[in-house]
């Protein structure tokens, strides 16, 4: 679907090296890091540029280097291919003697938009403007590693020449395309919007049509296919309303060239939902205001060393694990926070506050305390800054006071509710505040690891673990005022205009509705209204829609 209304050939959609490549270092997760003469020359001269001096090069790195003996970092042994497997014992790389590593991630992100703007402002030019230049960029969920080239969304979403961002639906894990997964973008696709662009999900779904044993390709997509036609339609209906909730668009990709979409079935979806609805939204322009927000940042991806566990026990984890908490949740940038481009929300989820300085923690603790919002920080929040590791940092950004514990303890074999197994890496901050009320402690040694603490209107909540579930997010933004429409762990969208869920596990379910509001099911099926609470029967894996009005956040 094309929600913009632009007829064929308005498009140039950009990739590089006219192959399959999304602005990513080629094969970098198998091969590693681009060690040709070409690269480590580029590379010093950019180090000159963000140093100046070999002196001061000298200081960042903490050995005794020059721009003429810079060289691009060598990896550990096991460090390449990254994969599931991969288990890497530090979190963040150390300083200064990584210094080298966190260069190295920052100028492959400069080089690639770099390129990436040059050839969208050629675009423009040899097309006088007249088409829509789109790109590839911003998978900040997904990529795995520090030196992914994606981590300079500010750039394309300030430039005239770029007026479109894409990725294919998340690939991390495969399950959560199927039913009852999240679907996620891999992209913080409402700060796309919030910018002015228009975020586009290649929606490469494995139909009912493109099973397995028709596909070229067994390695897309793992093995995990629609079942049959039902199947396939309520996916496609899930995906079609994540976009429309997130003012964003969608378009319908048969990777593989085998009919994957070839019924005209499956086409209603558009005819009967999609073209009506972006019409209606068209007429009636609003922005899109979630009450949680899900922020990521940047910046601190450049220090993480751990190149798998960070992306898919934490960034992918959070986004999917969010989606079913049956909130409205929205995802945007840290640099979108702190400049008030981000709407006001009830709760944010900071996913990976790292790396901060001075000013960014000074105005994440303004914008919070003058909303009184709920803030829930995860693992090591504020820990990292300019002058190096600080717990003293953590604690002003949160204002939990923290301590150190040992990054790697023997869990209990039997884990007791409410006791958490530790990180798979270091450091490993744990919760000192008296004043600080205990959500879950350590098994291996009874350290406090998630706690909350109420600092005047706003509430700060740390979560010191990964293994946390929707239902344990659920009840803390449930005690934030956050409305939640259904509480079975099914995907919700919602605007305040539409309300989409889909579920895994199919049968009868209550679905919230706030004072005033009534829900009225479309297009076709049937539900039960009694007060507040709306009676619906899903059967597994069914996308089903409401219509609602007087909704208020």
């Amino acid at each position: 679907m094309n929600p913009a209304g632009m007829p064929a050939g308005s498009w140039v959609i950009i990739s590089p090296g006219k192959n399959s490549g999304e602005w990513f270092p080629l094969a970098y997760r198998q091969k590693g890091l681009d060690y040709s003469r070409v690269n480590a020359n580029a590379f010093r001269k950019w180090l000159q540029a963000k140093y100046g001096s070999d002196d001061r090069l000298a200081a960042a790195w903490g050995t005794h280097i020059t721009f003429e003996t810079a060289s691009i970092p060598l990896a550990e042994p096991g460090r390449f291919p990254i994969q599931s497997g991969t288990i890497t014992r530090e979190a963040f790389y150390r300083l200064p003697q990584e210094q080298d590593w966190i260069d190295y991630s920052e100028y492959t992100s400069d080089i690639t938009v770099d390129r990436l703007l040059g050839v969208a402002r050629a675009a423009k030019e040899e097309t006088h403007g007249k088409k829509l230049v789109a790109l590839f960029y911003g998978y900040i969920f997904d990529l795995p590693g520090s030196m992914t080239g994606h981590l300079r969304f500010q750039r394309p979403a300030g430039s005239p020449d770029v007026d479109v961002l894409a990725a294919p639906i998340s690939y991390l894990p495969l399950s959560e395309r199927m039913s009852g997964g999240a679907g996620g973008a891999m992209g913080a696709i409402d700060s796309v919007a919030a910018h002015g662009k228009l975020w586009m999900n290649e929606d490469d779904l494995r139909t009912d049509l493109a099973g397995a044993s028709s596909l070229p390709d067994a390695g897309y997509n793992g093995n995990l296919a629609a079942a049959n036609a039902e199947e396939t339609s309520n996916l496609l209906q899930r995906n079609l309303a994540s976009v429309l909730v997130h003012r964003a668009g969608t378009w319908w990709m048969d990777l593989n060239a085998v009919g994957a979409f070839n019924d005209p079935g499956i086409w209603d979806i558009m005819s009967k939902i999609g073209e009506p609805e972006y019409r209606g939204l068209y007429s009636h322009p609003t922005r899109y205001e979630p009450e949680v927000a899900v922020i990521v940042d940047e910046r601190s991806v450049l220090y993480q060393k751990s190149d798998w566990q960070m992306v898919a026990l934490g960034r992918a984890y959070v986004r999917n694990t969010v989606a079913k908490v049956g909130a409205s949740i929205g995802y945007y940038y840290l640099d979108d926070f702190i400049n008030d481009i981000v709407p006001r929300c009830k709760v944010y989820l900071f996913a990976n506050t790292f790396f901060l300085d001075d000013r960014q923690v000074a105005a994440i603790r303004s914008r919070l305390t003058r909303e009184g919002a709920t803030a829930i920080w995860l693992y090591a929040p504020g820990y990292l800054g300019p002058s190096g590791p600080s717990l003293s940092r953590s604690e002003a950004l949160t204002g939990i006071h923290m301590a150190m514990a040992s990054g790697q303890c023997n869990n209990s074999a039997t884990v007791a509710p409410g006791t958490l197994s530790v990180p798979p890496f270091t450091p490993r901050l744990v919760v000192s505040d008296p004043e600080a009320t205990v959500l879950g402690r350590y098994a291996c040694d009874q350290t406090i690891g998630r706690a909350k603490k109420r600092l005047g209107r706003e509430t700060s909540v740390i979560l010191g673990d990964f293994g946390w579930d929707a239902e344990f997010l659920r009840s803390i933004m449930r005690q934030a005022g956050v409305h939640i429409w259904i509480d079975g762990g099914e995907v919700v969208h919602t605007d305040g205009h539409v309300l989409a869920i889909n579920s895994r596990k199919g049968g009868l379910s209550v679905i919230h509705l706030p004072d005033g509001v009534r829900a009225v099911p479309f297009p076709d099926h049937s539900a039960r209204q009694d007060g507040r609470d709306l009676t619906v029967s899903f059967s597994a894996g069914q996308t089903l829609w409401f219509r609602i009005s007087g909704a208020r956040r």
